[in-house]
C-alpha cells in the first residue's frame, strides 16, 4: 500500500511540475501577469505582424516559475511552439504584488528595467543595421 501511495504521489508531483508552464494561467493572478506580458507593444507587433503574413504561429507569454516566499516574482517567458516545442526568446519577472515588469537577461542573471531593456535592444539594431 505505501508503495501506491508513494507511486501516486510521485505521479502528482511530475504532473504537477509538468503542468507548471502554462500560457493560461491557473487563477486570477497568473491571468492578469499573464494579459500584461501579452500586452507589451513587442508582442502585439510582432503577432499582428505574424498575422498579415498569414502565419499559424503567434508569440505566447508562459508562466515557468510563481512566486515563493523567498521571491516574489513570476518568470514568464516569450516562447511560440513549432511541432511540439517550445522556442523561448524572452524573460520577464512580474513582481506579483505591483504587476512591475522587468526584463530578465537569463544568461547573465540580470533584471533590467523594460525602458533601459528597450533602449539597449535597439542600440543593438542600429549597430547590427551599420554593420
Amino acid at each position: 500500500m505505501k508503495k501506491v501511495v508513494f507511486t501516486l504521489s510521485l505521479l502528482t508531483l511530475i504532473f504537477a511540475k509538468a503542468n507548471a508552464q502554462d500560457c493560461i494561467g491557473t487563477n486570477k493572478q497568473e491571468k492578469q501577469v499573464l494579459k500584461l506580458i501579452n500586452s507589451l507593444p513587442e508582442m502585439v507587433k510582432e503577432n499582428k505582424y505574424r498575422k498579415t503574413i498569414h502565419s499559424t504561429i503567434f508569440l505566447k507569454a508562459y508562466i515557468q516559475n510563481t512566486p515563493t516566499k523567498t521571491d516574489k516574482h513570476f518568470y514568464v517567458t516569450i516562447s511560440e511552439e513549432k511541432a511540439g516545442r517550445l522556442f523561448t526568446y524572452d524573460w520577464y519577472k512580474v513582481d506579483s504584488s505591483t504587476y512591475l515588469i522587468s526584463y530578465y537577461d537569463v544568461v547573465n542573471g540580470k533584471t533590467m528595467s523594460l525602458k533601459e531593456w528597450r533602449l539597449q535592444r535597439n542600440h543593438q539594431l542600429k549597430r547590427k543595421a551599420v554593420s
